[in-house]
């Protein structure tokens, strides 16, 4: 069966191979998805190092402090496909923005299908009511893999700019989900010539 999806969920796959003599299945899945992670911190609480400079995305209107802190991916492929039988996920042609909350300091997580960028993806974040942009230079995601990235939102001579540090990329964790009991069952009767069939089967 395939499955259709026009926003992304974290679809794992896995298969065992149970016997007679030993029935008990043993499923272990992998994550079938990608996955883009972001922890932002701010230079004036914390010192950081940058790999590269970004300009502010707006004007420099203040803003409310207590508006939620987002980050925003802009113009990624949000759909797409999961066939059930194989556990292949195919990325569709549905575009879209994928914003989450975030806490400075803290890891926060998107989950897409795989796919290729030609230019990299726009990234936006919305902190403390201003809102700081750039692209990111990458090529593609990879089915199962993390990659990390390290945004610091910097305040030097009051001018607002966001930096990214280098990519880290780490696998998920396969998930065990323990052993699953299989029943035996009978074979089937198959008749053949020559065989009888009784009343009673």
């Amino acid at each position: 069966k395939t499955i259709t999806f026009e926003e992304p969920a974290d679809y794992m796959y896995g298969t065992a191979e149970a016997t007679r003599s030993n029935p008990n299945a043993a499923f272990t899945f992998t994550h079938k998805m990608s996955e883009l992670s972001f922890t932002v911190t701010d230079a004036s609480s914390t010192n950081s190092s940058s790999a590269r400079t970004w300009t502010r995305a707006d004007g420099d209107d203040a803003g409310s402090t207590t508006t939620p802190s987002t980050i925003t991916l802009h113009d990624v492929v949000i759909g797409g496909t999961f066939d059930t039988s194989n556990g292949t996920v195919t990325a569709g042609s549905t575009k879209g923005d994928l914003t989450i909350n975030f806490t400075p300091g803290s890891k926060v997580s998107f989950i897409l299908p795989p796919q290729t960028f030609l230019n990299g993806f726009a990234v936006s974040v919305n902190y403390n009511g201003k809102t700081y942009g750039g692209t990111i230079s990458l090529d593609k995601t990879i089915e199962g893999n993390d990659i990390q990235y390290g945004l610091t939102i910097n305040k030097d001579n009051q001018q607002q700019a966001l930096t990214v540090s280098s990519q880290t990329i780490t696998g998920w964790t396969a998930v065990n989900k323990g052993n699953q009991d299989l029943e035996e069952k009978e074979a089937e009767n198959v008749l053949e010539i020559g065989d009888f069939l009784l009343n009673d089967g």
